[in-house]
Formats: structure tokens, C-alpha cells, sequence
């Protein structure tokens, strides 16, 4: 598997990481205990034989229990640009689209849904229809809640179709 790292580690659970390759395909992975953070932007080639598995994680796609010395990081880049998508269409197509980049243009609204300890869920809505963006409290990220575009990677939480950002950047 070769692959670009779309999301920030602080914005994720620890571990985890999504990654896109040439084609548009997704994949979340999550790493053994002990690996290096991966930065957004990194190439990353795995061997996922010698232990990895796939399986469903609360919906999502995902690889685990890669030995560490399986994944590395090389140089190069892989251009990725996100998929304009409605709010309607990441639900439709959340299965094939998950841990890939997305836009979704004309947001008519962003407002804070509920707290835990962990952070804060925030509801993104367009014409089409309204949608989850968690933001953990240890990124740091702050929410624009007046945005009108958000850009960031599709993400399954049991049935539950998500975006999920990386910085304060992608809420424009």
C-alpha cells in the first residue's frame, strides 16, 4: 500500500492515521504502539504482510497491527486534491470515499452540537443535507463557525458519516 497521509495526528485518535493514494482510494490506519508520528503530506509505503490486518472499526475501513519496521516513510510526493462533494453525496458514498479528501462547497451553517471529554462534535449542513465534524480539544484547532466552504476527510463513526479536519485552514 502507497499512500499520502491526509490527516493531522493531533486531530486524530493516537495512532491513527488516514492515508489516499494515485487512485482515490482511502484507507485509516492504525499503528503499533511505539511507531514515529507521520506527518500530514508524508509518503508513506506498507507491507502489510507479517501481521496486518483489515477489519471494520466503528464502520470505517481499517488496517492495523502492521509491524513498525512494515511502514516507511519515503520521499516523493502523491498530489492529492479533494473531491468536491454536497453533504448528500458523502452519505451516499461514504463506504467507497471514506479516508479520502473532500470539499464541500455552499455550507449554509456550522454549530456546535455537543462537548465530551475528548472534544467538541459539530454539525456542518448545506442544502443537501447535515453531517458530523468532530475536533479533538488537544488540537487545538479552532472552529471559523462562519465558514461557507470545509475541506477534510470522510470518516465512519458506526453509521454515521463524518468530516474530519485538519487545521483551521480547511473551515474557509
Amino acid at each position: 500500500i502507497r499512500g499520502t497521509v491526509i490527516s493531522n495526528n493531533i486531530n486524530e485518535a493516537s495512532g491513527v492515521y488516514r492515508l489516499q493514494d494515485e487512485s482515490g482510494a482511502g484507507i485509516y490506519l492504525y499503528t503499533v504502539i511505539g511507531s514515529p508520528i507521520y506527518p500530514m503530506g508524508s509518503v508513506l509505503e506498507i507491507d502489510a504482510t507479517g501481521g496486518g490486518k483489515l477489519t471494520l472499526y466503528n464502520g470505517d475501513l481499517e488496517l492495523m497491527s502492521v509491524p513498525q519496521t512494515n511502514i516507511v516513510q519515503t520521499s516523493g510526493a502523491i498530489t492529492i486534491t479533494p473531491r468536491v462533494a454536497t453533504v448528500a453525496d458523502m452519505v451516499t458514498n461514504k463506504n467507497i470515499w471514506a479516508s479520502t479528501l473532500v470539499k464541500i462547497n455552499n455550507v449554509t451553517s456550522i454549530t456546535q452540537a455537543s462537548t465530551n471529554s475528548t472534544g467538541v462534535t459539530y454539525n456542518v449542513t448545506d442544502a443537501t443535507g447535515t453531517l458530523s465534524m468532530f475536533v479533538r480539544t488537544v488540537s487545538g484547532i479552532t472552529v471559523n463557525l462562519n465558514g461557507t466552504s470545509v475541506t477534510g476527510y470522510v470518516s465512519i463513526f458506526n453509521t454515521t458519516t463524518q468530516v474530519g479536519i485538519r487545521t483551521a485552514a480547511d473551515i474557509q
